[in-house]
């Protein structure tokens, strides 16, 4: 039913931005190491 179909929507919801964050704070420890290099 709807509930179904609203449970289902917000279950790949979460993941998504479960992702986005993990993500956002790979980009976070990429830009470091790059700013690390640059000050070797």
């Amino acid at each position: 039913g709807i509930s179904a179909a609203i449970l289902n929507v917000y279950k790949a919801y979460k993941v998504q931005v479960k992702s986005y964050e993990e993500f956002k704070e790979r980009d976070e420890l990429i830009k470091e190491k790059i700013q690390k290099e640059k000050n070797k």
